[in-house]
């Protein structure tokens, strides 16, 4: 039976022994897109309910469940952190009401209120312990590195003499390499593509081409797969043509309504790129 130890010790040592759950950076995107809207809307005085910002929290909030928040962070979060997102996300609901109603006084009040501050220092803490956002000056020194194998590799290693099973051996090795292969480039696809799907909240004046009209636009989000433009436009078209840093990017729609626009491109962008127009170096 010792052949049949050394093997299954051997396939134990190389699979990963936990298995962390993501966590769902679309949901804490938008969450830090209120929190930067409501930053900007207690500062907008008589521009408050004309603001961009105001829509824009209207927007996230109404894309928002708060029970996603319980399961979003992956077991990052603490429990009473996670309670304060909640009430956070409450409060930005009951403002959203009052922008849409566009209650002056009652907007007032939401902004004066001495809680307002502290609840938004509460949230800026809290979001950078989440990773999303990479340029986040919060957190941890090493915050952004990986631990993506605990396997130490030893110099020499001890002569084993195996009497039968050897082709048993042989293949469970071979079965586990191919194992731990599969699951590396699992993992490299799965970081991929998710540093693609991060969105950036941005505003970039730009133009598009939308069938035979060609209008002046701003792009609100953007990620490597898409964006969300601000246009006025009343076609059916299904390509567009987006001009962003001094070419044109071709796309296709994937939603729309009387003040916006989502669309998806035809080639993705390079995360390089879309990083260096959202955080340009002064």
């Amino acid at each position: 039976m010792r052949p049949c130890y050394i093997s299954v010790a051997i396939f134990v040592c190389l699979l990963p022994f936990s298995a962390r759950a993501e966590v769902n950076c679309s949901v804490f995107d938008a969450v830090e897109r209120i929190q930067f809207a409501q930053n900007r809307l207690a500062e907008a005085g008589e521009r408050l309910f004309a603001s961009q910002d105001a829509a824009l929290l209207i927007d996230n909030v109404a894309r928002l469940d708060l029970d996603q928040i319980n399961t979003a962070h992956g077991g990052k979060l603490s429990a009473p952190e996670a309670a304060t997102l909640v009430f956070y996300l409450q409060d930005a609901q009951r403002l959203s009401v009052i922008l849409r109603n566009r209650n002056k006084f009652q907007a007032q009040d939401y902004f004066n209120h001495a809680q307002f501050i502290l609840k938004q220092q509460a949230i800026a803490r809290i979001l950078p312990r989440l990773k999303c956002n990479t340029f986040s000056s919060e957190g941890t020194s090493n915050g952004s590195q990986r631990v993506m194998s605990s396997i130490k590799q030893e110099a020499g290693a001890r002569k084993i003499t195996i009497v039968g099973g050897a082709t048993f051996l042989a293949s469970l090795v071979f079965f586990v390499a191919i194992t731990h292969r599969i699951y590396v480039l699992t993992t490299a696809w799965r970081l991929r593509r998710k540093r693609r799907s991060k969105r950036f909240h941005c505003h970039i004046e730009t133009q598009i081409n939308y069938g035979s009209l060609h209008k002046r636009c701003a792009i609100l989000d953007i990620s490597c797969n898409g964006a969300k433009i601000q246009v006025d436009l009343e076609t059916e078209e299904a390509n567009v043509e987006i001009w962003i840093i001094n070419s044109w990017h071709k796309a296709k729609v994937s939603w729309y309504n009387a003040h916006y626009l989502g669309v998806r491109f035809d080639k993705p962008l390079r995360s390089a790129f879309v990083e260096t127009i959202c955080n340009p170096v002064v």
